[in-house]
């Protein structure tokens, strides 16, 4: 009977909860306050970890540089919780659906109020 998640999903929800304790409990970057993980993915071959993220008290720019810098000892400690032979190549990605769905918001918000308006 074949599997019902494949390695890399079951390891991407692992990651996420391992990332999180990570920035709350090991990283003392003060410009990491307050990030927070949203998606994790592996590439099927397990080579690529591409992680969403929203930004906490800094601004993206920010946040993406530090991100960058502790991305070392991140993948470090990815590889010791998993016991992988090769180390993912971490990439960071900001997630921008909170953005997205407060414009589609607006937009929706807009819509009601002018088809409320055309029926009075």
């Amino acid at each position: 009977m074949p599997r019902e998640f494949t390695r890399a999903q079951r390891l991407s929800a692992r990651a996420l909860r391992v990332f999180a304790t990570m920035t709350y409990s090991e990283l003392r970057d003060p410009r990491l306050s307050g990030v927070q993980f949203t998606h994790v993915a592996f590439s099927s071959d397990l080579s690529v970890c591409r992680v969403w993220y929203l930004p906490g008290s800094a601004d993206g720019e920010t946040t993406a540089a530090s991100l960058k810098a502790a991305s070392g000892y991140m993948r470090k400690r990815l590889g010791e919780s998993f016991r992988l032979r090769r180390q993912p190549e971490l990439r960071f990605v900001l997630d921008e659906s909170v953005a997205r769905g407060e414009a589609l918001e607006g937009l929706i918000e807009d819509a009601v109020r002018r088809d409320q308006a055309a029926r009075k």
